[in-house]
C-alpha cells in the first residue's frame, strides 16, 4: 500500500512540474484536469497539503486569466478540507482573506471572469 502511495505522489509531482515548466497556450483544459486530480488526492492525504497551498499562492500572486479558474477549481475540490484541517486552517484562511479585497477592487467591466 505504501508503494502505491509513493507512486501516486511521484505522479502528482511530475504533473505539477510539467504544468509549471511547459505551460503553453491552449493547454488550459489539460491543466484544469490536473488541478482537479491533485485536489482530490489531497483530501485523501496522498498529496501533501503544502503542495496545494503553494499552487493556491502562485495563482493568487498572478490573479488573472486562467489562474482565476484554477483558484475556483482548488476551492471547489479541496477548499473545505484545507479550511477544516488542523494543520492548514490558519494559513489557508489568511490566503482566502487576502483574496477578498482583490476581487472587490475590480470594476464589473474589468473582471477577468
Amino acid at each position: 500500500m505504501q508503494r502505491k502511495k509513493n507512486v501516486v505522489k511521484e505522479l502528482a509531482e511530475v504533473r505539477l512540474k510539467v504544468r509549471h515548466y511547459f505551460s503553453a497556450p491552449g493547454m488550459e483544459p489539460h491543466f484544469s484536469k490536473n488541478i482537479i486530480f491533485l485536489s482530490n488526492l489531497t483530501k485523501f492525504h496522498v498529496v501533501p497539503s503544502h503542495v496545494i497551498l503553494h499552487m493556491f499562492k502562485v495563482c493568487l500572486d498572478d490573479f488573472s486569466g486562467t489562474n482565476v479558474e484554477n483558484i475556483a477549481l482548488l476551492l471547489e475540490g479541496c477548499g473545505r478540507f484545507l479550511l477544516r484541517s488542523e494543520d492548514t486552517t490558519e494559513r489557508f484562511s489568511t490566503m482566502v482573506n487576502s483574496m477578498n479585497p482583490t476581487c472587490k477592487s475590480w470594476s464589473p467591466e474589468n473582471r477577468p471572469f
